[in-house]
């Protein structure tokens, strides 16, 4: 990972086990509007 993405990593304190979604939708009239989500990895106590 570099530059922008590194920076993105590090402020949203992502660790290893954790999942980024990139996500494209295109709406009626064909215009595109793009997304970025995080989904952190939960650890249970004795799992």
């Amino acid at each position: 990972m570099t530059g922008d993405w590194l920076k993105f990593v590090e402020t949203r304190g992502l660790k290893q086990g954790d999942q980024v979604i990139l996500r494209k939708l295109v709406d009626e009239a064909g215009g595109v509007n793009y997304s970025i989500a995080v989904r952190k990895m939960i650890k249970l106590f004795g799992v």
